[in-house]
């Protein structure tokens, strides 16, 4: 099945985010963090139900390289790309 993705707003803020911080501690860094973030988005749009539901039909994929994760719904050949998020802070609704 080929699948659409759907980007909250706040994805692209946190994406920045993440970018500009490892862009200024070097900028090899910054491109191997992008490089990771596409590498794991390419791997959720082919396997989408490979990662399993954990809190309301929420799905994690995790960085390979970075303490990053994707949270994402599937509905139907649509998957809504809802945060990126550092694995290690605190995150409240």
């Amino acid at each position: 099945m080929s699948y659409i993705l759907l980007f909250e707003d706040s994805v692209t803020l946190e994406y920045q985010k993440a970018i500009d911080y490892y862009d200024d501690v070097s900028i090899e860094l910054g491109n191997r963090f992008e490089h990771d973030f596409k590498q794991t988005l390419q791997y959720v749009k082919q396997f989408p139900l490979h990662f399993s539901a954990r809190y309301h039909n929420i799905r994690i994929a995790l960085f390979e390289n970075f303490p990053f994760s994707i949270h994402f719904m599937v509905e139907g050949n649509v998957i809504y790309i809802l945060k990126v998020m550092h694995t290690k802070r605190f995150f409240k609704q």
